[in-house]
Parts: C-alpha cells; sequence; structure tokens
C-alpha cells in the first residue's frame, strides 16, 4: 500500500517544531540549537531526494577554490537559509518546497549532463 504523504504540511509542521524549540533557548545562551535537536531541515531535504551536501569532502579533496566548480559539488546553505527563513515568516513552506526541487532537478541535470554519478 502506497501512502501519499503532504510533503508542503510535513514541512510546514517541522517548521513549527523547531521555531518552538529555538524559542525555548535564552537569547543570551551561546549554543549550537542543532546539537541539543535534530535539524529537520536536513530530514526534509532527504526525504526530497536532495542530494547530500558535500562541501567538506570535496573542499578536502580539491582544495577551496576548485571544489565548488567541480561536477558533483553540491552545497545545502542556500536551502538552510530557505529553511529559517520559512521558519520565521519570510518566505512560505510552499516556496521552500519549491526551491529545494528545483535544487534536486538541477543539479540531477547537470549530472546527466556531465554523466556524473549520484
Amino acid at each position: 500500500m502506497r501512502m501519499e504523504i503532504d510533503i508542503v504540511a510535513l514541512c510546514r509542521r517541522f517548521m513549527e517544531i523547531g521555531a518552538a524549540q529555538d524559542a525555548e533557548i535564552p537569547e543570551n545562551w551561546h549554543i549550537n540549537s542543532e546539537a541539543m535537536c535534530p535539524c529537520y531541515c536536513d530530514i526534509m531535504l532527504d526525504a526530497m531526494g536532495v542530494p547530500a551536501d558535500n562541501t567538506i569532502e570535496m573542499v578536502a579533496e580539491y582544495g577551496d577554490e576548485q571544489a565548488e566548480v567541480l561536477p558533483g559539488y553540491f552545497a545545502r546553505d542556500y536551502l538552510m537559509d530557505s529553511w529559517m527563513e520559512a521558519e520565521v515568516g519570510e518566505i512560505t513552506p510552499e516556496e521552500f518546497v519549491r526551491r529545494a526541487m528545483d535544487a534536486r532537478q538541477e543539479y540531477e541535470a547537470m549530472c546527466l549532463m556531465l554523466e556524473v554519478p549520484e
């Protein structure tokens, strides 16, 4: 049995949970909130089939300047920023999902064009 999932509704719910968790952290605490709770953005990007961020591996192998121009390089920074924008209401969850799916499609097209293994 295949179940359809409303990805936008799931993103919206994770954003609400994340925002509530962030609100509980006192402003004067200088901690990494990601160390305290799962990164819901990564969970959703994985569920949507967005490639994993391979910045660290690519930079380690090819160097800082070369890595970003090589086929197969993928960074999630832009999408993490988009998640935070959606969490605070600057964009909608629908816009976040659109950006994530666009990034996935662009990466897949590049891999097909350059015959890079995914």
